[in-house]
């Protein structure tokens, strides 16, 4: 996405900019290719920080202080073999010594 988003503005400021056509329209694609480089470097930012590797701490906490989850299952004219395999899933979730449950398979 960076090279391509990089050809693009170069592609816009070099090329569909009507600088022959007066000045409002200069303006206005003045205004608009502002915007759009602004955009292209807010997505850059954005792609950035979410691919950033992070490791995550748990908190320094006893295990009561943990969240209980209820597990509520919402459903509409679904299958009976795929409400069994839900309600298994559910029934099969454990703790983990830290609190946090899983679905064991």
């Amino acid at each position: 996405m960076t090279v391509s988003s990089t050809v693009y503005i170069l592609w816009r400021l070099f090329f569909t900019l009507p600088l022959h056509c007066g000045i409002v329209s200069l303006v206005v694609g003045i205004a608009l290719f502002a915007a759009e480089l602004i955009s292209h470097l807010e997505a850059l930012i954005h792609m950035r920080c979410i691919t950033r590797e992070r490791e995550i701490r748990l908190p320094d906490a006893p295990k009561s202080m943990f969240p209980h989850v209820d597990v509520l299952i919402a459903t509409h004219s679904e299958d009976a073999e795929f409400l069994l395999k839900t309600v298994n899933g559910c029934c099969h979730i454990c703790e983990k010594e830290n609190g946090f449950r899983y679905i064991k398979g």
